[in-house]
């Protein structure tokens, strides 16, 4: 039960900041007379968001980052965040993921979620532009982190282990040994 919460949670917090940042980032350029995209199910605030969006980002977003974290627990043993690392990992999987949705939508209600407008690839379901919009969920990383510390929030692993080290001295009948941390051990750290 404590999972789902979780899940429930960072499904909802990924929604809301999904939400903001999407919000924000389409207004400052349509006011700036450059529309990047266009919403076509749902569509609020001069269609540059839909709730359609926000029930993705809460379904997707979660499974995204956890598999993030199992690539960051192997990529950075040490604990340390690899925000270079983060960002690769977003600029490439988020527009791979959006291709893949969008045509979903097309063929199961005749039109797709959304279409971008400003250099558009993939018949509007992808924009040259999509790396950089995806750098914005890199905001999602402490949130979530944030949401780990929350009381009742430290069910899902976390890929910071609480040691500085990768490795644990431990002694057993009187020898030394190394060994790292079990997977009960990983709690959230510096973001």
């Amino acid at each position: 039960m404590d999972r789902i919460r979780d899940y429930v949670r960072l499904g909802a917090a990924s929604a809301l900041v999904w939400m903001v940042c999407e919000v924000v980032i389409g207004l400052l350029f349509l006011r700036a007379g450059v529309r990047l995209w266009e919403y076509h199910l749902l569509p609020v605030a001069d269609a540059i968001t839909s709730p359609a969006a926000w029930a993705v980002a809460f379904g997707v977003i979660p499974p995204l980052f956890l598999v993030y974290d199992r690539i960051e627990r192997k990529r950075a043993p040490d604990g340390r965040p690899r925000w270079g690392l983060r960002l690769a990992y977003l600029a490439v999987f988020g527009p791979i993921v959006e291709l893949a949705i969008n045509p979903l939508f097309r063929l199961a209600i005749g039109e797709p979620l959304y279409r971008y407008t400003c250099l558009p690839t993939f018949d509007g379901s992808g924009s040259w532009l999509s790396p950089l919009y995806y750098a914005t969920l890199l905001v999602h990383f402490p949130v979530e982190r944030l949401l780990r510390r929350a009381p009742g929030g430290e069910s899902l692993p976390s890929p910071v282990p609480q040691a500085a080290s990768p490795s644990t001295p431990t002694t057993s009948a009187g020898s030394t040994s190394l060994r790292r941390p079990s997977a009960s051990s990983w709690r959230a750290g510096p973001a």
